[in-house]
Formats: structure tokens, C-alpha cells, sequence
């Protein structure tokens, strides 16, 4: 098959003119130090599961990020100007990682059994949308003291996470929806007095009193 070093990107990305939107699908292993730094790039598709990273803060524009990579490249080529991010298959246990993503407004991570844990929500003051989707292994909430963000959380088919009593925490939450989790959840009785909306398909609710 064809190797990254084969195509000479280099030289390629020497010669063009700032872009502004960049794909890259390639299975085998990626040299993303070849595209060099793009300071125009705001849009991102990257699925290259074997990408290493020469500099960092290559792309410090990029405000849309659609990518499946290690978390060296997240935390070395993304940066605060990225307000929607989706992440396939990452490789992190817990939220923190994201930490230097300040300007984030919507996360969409899935498809990965490292994810233990939204632990680091605290960290991304201006999340708004956080969506989850088969994560197996995410068995906790994770914050523990008043946190503000986000306002909308989503969990799709992360099977082992049924104690959900930790939102009580999240001071702006509005909706909350729970498809495909644990076969029994559980959540704190104050859910209903706060009039936010709740979403539970297909399994039973314990409401905790007095959280």
C-alpha cells in the first residue's frame, strides 16, 4: 500500500496557500509535521490513527475538529480556538485532558473503552454540549463540587454507567439524556425541581432523595 513519506507532502504543503479546510484519511503511519503550521486552518477532518506530531500548535486557528488520533496530537495541535470537537477513539481515561481547550462549546467523544470517567468538566468553562456514545468502560460522572457547564448532556450506549447522582452538581444543567446505559440509573430527586429535561429510554429510574 502507499506510504505517507511516498507522497511528499512537504513539498506540497510548501507551495500551497494557506487553506482553510483540511481532510486526511490514512491508516498507516503519519507524519503530521509534514503539513507544517497552517494558520489559516479552521476546519478539521482527521482520521489517521497512527499520526505523530512534529511542532506543536500547528493548526492554532481551528475552531471545528472531526478526529480520530492520539491524544498527543489533541493536546499538541488543538487549542483554545476550538469550539466543536468530535473524538473517535480516544485514548483517554478521564476528561482532563482537554483541559487547555478553554473555548469549547460542544464535545461529541465515542467509539472507546479507555473512557472512564467525565472527570475535567469543571475545566472547560464555556461547554455547552457534552455528547458520550459507546463508551463501555465510563462508569462515573465524575465532578464532585458546583460546576456550571454544560447545559446539555447526552449518553448513548455506555453500558456500565448507571450512578448519574453526581449532576446534582452541574448548577446550568437543562436537559439530560440517557439511551442505552445501565439497566437501572440513578439520579438525584432534585432533577425534578429544577424542571430540567429528562430523557430515559429504556430502563428504570432511582430517584435519590435529598440530592
Amino acid at each position: 500500500g502507499t506510504r505517507w513519506r511516498d507522497l511528499n507532502l512537504r513539498m506540497l504543503f510548501e507551495r500551497l496557500a494557506p487553506i482553510e479546510y483540511l481532510l486526511i484519511e490514512f491508516d498507516g503511519p503519519v507524519d503530521l509535521s509534514d503539513i507544517g503550521t497552517q494558520p489559516k486552518l479552521r476546519k478539521l477532518h482527521a482520521k489517521c490513527p497512527d499520526a505523530r506530531v512534529g511542532s506543536e500548535h500547528a493548526f492554532p486557528a481551528v475552531q471545528e475538529a472531526h478526529v480520530r488520533w492520539s491524544a498527543d496530537c489533541t493536546a499538541r495541535l488543538l487549542g483554545s480556538s476550538v469550539r466543536d470537537l468530535e473524538w473517535l477513539r480516544p485514548s483517554i481515561a478521564d476528561l482532563l485532558p482537554l483541559a487547555h481547550l478553554k473555548g469549547l462549546e460542544s464535545l461529541r467523544v465515542g467509539l472507546t473503552s479507555r473512557l472512564q470517567s467525565l472527570r475535567g468538566l469543571d475545566a472547560l468553562p464555556k461547554l455547552f454540549r457534552l455528547v458520550a456514545h459507546d463508551c463501555q468502560q465510563l462508569v462515573e460522572i465524575g465532578v464532585e463540587a458546583t460546576c456550571l457547564k454544560p447545559e446539555f448532556i447526552a449518553l448513548h450506549n455506555c453500558r456500565n454507567l448507571s450512578d448519574l447522582t453526581p449532576v446534582r452538581h452541574l448548577q446550568r444543567l437543562r436537559h439530560l439524556e440517557l439511551i442505552d446505559c445501565a439497566p437501572e440509573v440513578r439520579l438525584p430527586a432534585s432533577i425534578a425541581q429544577k424542571g430540567i429535561g429528562l430523557h430515559v429510554n429504556p430502563y428504570r429510574v432511582k430517584w435519590v432523595e435529598g440530592l
